[in-house]
């Protein structure tokens, strides 16, 4: 199995070539070699975005979601301190500064040190099941939920389809300006979510209220992992829960499609991340480092 397709999917070359396609720039991947001492020397994989909106003067190791250096061999993430060490010999071939790194979640010991207090954030990982045991890891309040959603008359939910993306849009962009985001997705990153036929990239779920589209999620997929991105519910439909449905059926298709695990988000509010560990989900920590080599000498 290939580096790619273990790797987390917001680091994947498919998800890396939709967002140059939409924000400009390239996505690329560059082997590092680093030695340590008495170790052999290790290949590390380096994905990156260099150039366009997102990294207009150097290049950025997670450019929407997370980066990341991996271990070619075992395709796991390599521990920080190869991590900055790979992104500063990068940095020094291509002659360009790395202006960020997101790392995927790293192991509590990585993270111990005081210097990363102010560069942490956390996110929900939900270990799937089978399909047939996912609602039982839900907690009680969260099976309450959604059984009185799916007792709604006229509630369906299913895949979204290419003549949906403009409902979707208009559905996300809503709940965008709701919440206070600072930004509005581009239309075409969303669109570019809700494939035209089966991919096994992405996957785009909604649900229904008779002929209205009250809920939408769309899924990053990399082999057995997901990353969920982009939610819109209808503020109309907010007293029914449509985003329960919507979830739990999205849920259910991930694991019939062998992902494993599914990175619920990352939560900037402790009510959030809260309502994700409802679903039976972990929080995890993750770091955000702005110019990364620079802690190379810390």
């Amino acid at each position: 199995m290939s580096v790619d397709a273990r790797c987390s999917p917001y680091a994947s070359a498919a998800w890396g070539r939709h967002v140059a396609t939409v924000f400009g720039g390239s996505f690329e991947r560059h082997v590092v070699c680093l030695a340590g001492g008495q170790r052999k020397a290790r290949e590390l994989q380096v994905p990156i975005l260099r150039g366009g909106r997102l990294a207009a003067a150097g290049f950025v190791c997670g450019h929407i979601g997370y980066g990341g250096v991996y271990d070619s061999r075992t395709g796991q993430a390599a521990p920080l301190r190869r991590q900055l060490d790979a992104l500063a010999q990068l940095s020094e071939a291509l002659g360009e500064p790395c202006l960020r790194l997101v790392t995927p979640p790293l192991r509590p010991e990585q993270l111990s040190a005081p210097r990363w207090d102010a560069h942490r954030s956390q996110t929900a990982i939900k270990v799937l099941g089978g399909a047939g045991e996912l609602r039982a890891s839900y907690d009680g309040g969260v099976r309450t939920a959604l059984r009185k959603i799916l007792r709604q008359p006229g509630l369906r939910v299913g895949l979204l389809a290419a003549p949906e993306r403009g409902a979707a849009v208009e559905l996300i962009h809503a709940t965008q300006e709701r919440v206070e985001s600072p930004y509005l997705s581009p239309p075409a990153l969303i669109e570019g979510m809700i494939p035209e036929a089966p991919t096994p990239h992405f996957l785009a779920v909604g649900a229904w209220l008779r002929d209205e589209l009250i809920s939408v999620g769309c899924f990053v997929l990399n082999g057995r992992e997901a990353a969920y991105y982009l939610n819109g519910w209808s503020a109309r439909a907010r007293e029914l829960g449509p985003n329960y449905a919507m979830l739990d059926a999205a849920l259910q298709l991930l694991s019939l499609r062998g992902v494993e695990r599914v990175d619920l988000g990352c939560s900037h509010h402790s009510a959030l991340a809260d309502h994700k560990r409802r679903w039976g989900a972990e929080l995890h920590t993750f770091l955000r480092l702005s110019n990364p080599t620079q802690h190379t000498r810390s």
